[in-house]
């Protein structure tokens, strides 16, 4: 099930900012998918073209798509980054398609804080 936020050191829920949304829709998307699956173990999916891309979200249980900017109904985010077609997938073929080794440990960070 999805966790309630964690509260920062002044027992505040962590507040997604703009510059977050931008961040996490620019190149770090799968680190933030990252850190969700492993609070709640729901699995990653991908935009798939000719190989991953696009954008890296989570597939919830009631079949809703989640990410930076909320729950999305399955047609309106893959309209939204003109895809058709989406695959679950693994940090490790994260791995091999190149995807894991862009981010910053800043971003790590950040997912996590702001992870459900």
């Amino acid at each position: 099930m999805w966790r309630k936020r964690k509260q920062d050191e002044r027992g505040e829920t962590p507040k997604v900012s703009q510059l977050d949304i931008e961040h996490f829709t620019r190149g770090d998307c799968h680190v933030l998918a990252r850190a969700i699956h492993r609070l709640t173990g729901w699995p990653m999916h991908v935009f798939w073209k000719d190989g991953p891309g696009g954008h890296t979200f989570i597939l919830t249980p009631t079949g809703l798509a989640l990410d930076i900017e909320g729950l999305h109904d399955l047609g309106e985010i893959c309209t939204k980054w003109r895809c058709l077609e989406h695959r679950a997938i693994s940090w490790r073929r994260l791995q091999i398609e190149g995807w894991s080794h862009h981010h910053r440990l800043t971003s790590v960070r950040r997912a996590k804080e702001l992870a459900p």
